[in-house]
């Protein structure tokens, strides 16, 4: 594993919150690993590989993104969590 890979894994398993899924509902979210989904809906989750791309070689490591609402009623955010897969 490069010194680049070891400190991206070190990054992603701090930044994000854990979501725990089984891969039947990790396969079942649509993947946006190049974008965000349009059509804002709060709730609205899917998955997002954050290796995607690199030609490194590495398996996928998912989060899952979801908008969730705002600080105020018009406004929404992004959230991102780290999924580890569960029995």
């Amino acid at each position: 594993m490069s010194i680049e890979s070891f400190v991206g894994s070190i990054i992603l398993a701090a930044a994000y919150p854990v979501v725990e899924l089984t891969k039947a509902e990790l396969d079942a979210l649509p993947e946006y690993s190049c974008t965000e989904p349009t059509g804002v809906v709060m709730g609205k989750r899917w998955k997002h590989n954050v290796h995607f791309g690199k030609r490194n070689g590495q398996p996928p490591a998912w989060l899952m993104g979801e908008y969730s609402q705002g600080s105020r009623p018009d406004t929404y955010l992004t959230r991102y969590f780290r999924v580890e897969l569960r029995a």
